[in-house]
């Protein structure tokens, strides 16, 4: 067993250490007892007994890792992730929509049809504009007609001056809306034909057995199309022929002609 005395030569003799260093040794081999180089020693081959183990074992991942998205079903074409922002024509829609309301709000007391007054708006307002003002100019300019109580003058130029400022909206705003419509369905029609012509192609590559795996998408093409196939045009009803006209058979009679007279 070292004592003392041996590990101070060893130290000052071998190691060489620095006169700071060898002073810190030294302090600290003067706290210790000599049994305890040997549980050091042990206590150190345990611990790289541990470590060796602990890097030869394979670490096992977290469980709150993030997991890997579930595939779809067999069959079943993966779905587009949803956009995180909107799109440039949505953000226009919006910006139209925004403008669209602020201009619906400028114009005063308007009304939405109505099934009990719809017929008699229909019914009432082709009246010329002309007819209207000279009933208005004819109730301002006779009490006695004010009398009745049947057409408020006051009124009435209210309602004049409305028509003839906002019916030439109708034109425009009527001819805008048929204008949007139209161009919302050639778009449309432009992306069904297209769609069309790619849905008869993987019909056509799904009956390959080399492509048999196009079989699910284009039985879900056919769900989502939901009509089956093109609506065929009727044929045109025969034309029967008239028969031909038959000769009467009522005999004629001739009036022989009169003599001349001698």
């Amino acid at each position: 067993m070292l004592n003392m005395l041996s590990i101070e030569l060893f130290m000052n003799r071998h190691l060489q250490m620095p006169h700071a260093r060898y002073a810190s040794a030294k302090a600290r081999v003067g706290n210790l007892e000599p049994i305890t180089v040997s549980r050091t020693r042990v206590a150190s081959g345990a611990v790289r007994k541990e470590m060796s183990i602990a890097m030869s074992t394979p670490s096992t991942p977290s469980t709150s890792a993030a997991t890997e998205p579930t595939p779809p079903p067999d069959g079943e074409p993966t779905p587009l992730p949803p956009s995180p922002t909107r799109t440039r024509y949505q953000q226009l829609a919006d910006q139209f929509l925004q403008a669209f309301e602020s201009a619906v709000a400028i114009i005063p007391n308007l009304e939405a049809p109505h099934a009990t007054t719809v017929n008699f708006v229909r019914g009432n307002a082709t009246a010329p504009m002309k007819f209207l003002v000279t009933v208005t100019s004819g109730v301002e300019q006779h009490p006695e007609l004010q009398a009745l109580g049947k057409l408020d003058a006051t009124a009435a130029q209210d309602k004049i001056q409305y028509i003839q400022a906002f019916r030439p909206l109708a034109n425009p705003v009527a001819a805008f809306l048929k204008s949007l419509g139209f161009t919302v369905n050639a778009h449309q029609a432009s992306l069904t034909a297209d769609a069309l012509q790619v849905y008869d192609i993987t019909k056509g590559l799904a009956r390959d057995p080399g492509s048999a795996h196009l079989a699910t998408l284009a039985a879900m093409m056919k769900r989502d199309l939901g009509r089956r196939g093109r609506r065929s045009k009727k044929p045109a009803a025969p034309v029967t022929p008239k028969p031909p006209a038959t000769p009467s058979t009522t005999p004629t009679t001739t009036t022989p002609p009169k003599a001349a007279a001698g």
